[in-house]
């Protein structure tokens, strides 16, 4: 099943826009992208003028990704 898709055109010719994709029990994600890329701003502040200057451990645009998988999975986690 589609979970993601490109705004606008996909850059890589994907069908159907698709940036990610997940298996049927929801339990595995594969990505096109790279979110990992922009996740914090020292990954992305020479590609992105207003983060240049800016703290490099700042999350960026893509930490929110990582957040919530880190929260899914700590919610998942069997009791002690």
């Amino acid at each position: 099943q589609i979970v993601l898709r490109y705004a606008g055109a996909a850059p890589n010719g994907a069908e159907h826009r698709a940036a990610g994709i997940c298996n049927d029990e929801g339990n595995v994600l594969a990505l096109m992208p790279h979110p990992e890329r922009a996740a914090w701003a020292f990954n992305v502040a020479f590609d992105d003028p207003a983060l240049r200057g800016v703290d490099p451990n700042k999350p960026a645009a893509a930490h929110s990704i990582f957040a919530c998988m880190a929260a899914a999975l700590r919610a998942t986690e069997p009791s002690p």
